[in-house]
């Protein structure tokens, strides 16, 4: 799945970028790549995984499109211009997700919630820890 996520928004990825995601959140991954994208042109996600709490992660930030010499040009007009809100507004977008993704069963994207499976902290649904022989439980503190 996480090789249909950077080739779907190429654009949206520093490269190479760490994408490690479950099938059942690509549609969480990709409503968040579409609403960092709106953001700012030049918004790049340079990771997006689960992490050690069961939940998405997305590293994200403002990259130059420039090349070579122009880089330095680029770095100092996004400083120049950068301001809290559009940091707010990225780290909202990746708060967001992340709650969404406590809620989203990892494997089939189904309503869910965090449990404790021998492989590791994520939100599984009924279906899909049952299939896995656990006694079916709510999130996990």
């Amino acid at each position: 799945m996480s090789d249909v996520l950077v080739a779907s928004y190429p654009e949206m990825f520093m490269s190479p970028p760490l994408v490690e995601i479950g099938g059942g959140w690509l549609g969480v991954a990709q409503q968040a790549v579409e609403e960092l994208r709106a953001l700012h042109p030049e918004v790049r996600i340079s990771a997006m995984y689960r992490d050690r709490h069961g939940m998405l992660a997305i590293d994200v930030g403002v990259a130059p499109l420039a090349r070579d010499a122009d880089v330095i040009d680029a770095i100092q007009n996004i400083m120049a211009e950068f301001d809290a809100d559009l940091l707010d507004a990225m780290l909202t977008v990746v708060g967001r997700y992340r709650l969404l993704s406590a809620w989203t069963c990892y494997d089939d994207g189904k309503p869910g919630w965090l449990v404790d499976p021998p492989n590791g902290r994520r939100p599984l649904c009924r279906e899909c820890q049952q299939k896995r022989g656990m006694r079916v439980g709510w999130h996990a503190a």
